[in-house]
């Protein structure tokens, strides 16, 4: 204890260093109780907060996921009504289309049919003129051979 009771002497330690000791037990006590209390206020406060806010944030993540779903499939069956639409138009369009060349295909086939006709009518017609001709030719050949 004289050593320690030395060192104190060396150092110029007295009986202030129970005041100094006794002001920072105070200044300690203080701090905790205006600081430090109200420090671990805000701070729980602040936790509290950015938990609300984590649950907050998940809660909108589902609510996006939803949209997103909801949007997929709306996007979805928007893409199978286009194409059902465009599928209607088109075959209205080949319909369309088919009946055009199946009326052009009768009136082809008809205005062949009729110079068929015409055709063979003269083809007829010229037949028996050489048929007429062909029995005047017999005629006078078998006229000449005869004779």
């Amino acid at each position: 204890m004289e050593i320690i009771q030395s060192i104190f002497v060396q150092l110029g330690v007295d009986y202030t260093l129970i005041i100094q000791f006794a002001v920072l037990i105070l200044v300690v006590f203080a701090t905790n109780m205006f600081f430090f209390n109200h420090l671990k206020g805000v701070l729980d406060l602040r936790d509290e907060n950015t938990a609300q806010l984590e649950k907050l944030i998940e809660k909108k993540s589902q609510e996006m996921v939803e949209l997103d779903q909801k949007f997929k499939l709306q996007i979805d069956e928007a893409y199978i009504s286009a194409q059902k639409i465009l599928d209607g138009k088109k075959n209205e369009a080949i319909n369309k289309e088919a009946a055009f060349y199946a009326e052009k295909e009768k009136e082809v086939n008809a205005f062949i049919d009729e110079e068929r006709r015409k055709m063979e009518v003269e083809v007829g017609v010229q037949r028996k003129e050489l048929f007429t001709k062909t029995n005047d030719l017999v005629g006078l050949l078998v006229k000449k051979l005869v004779d």
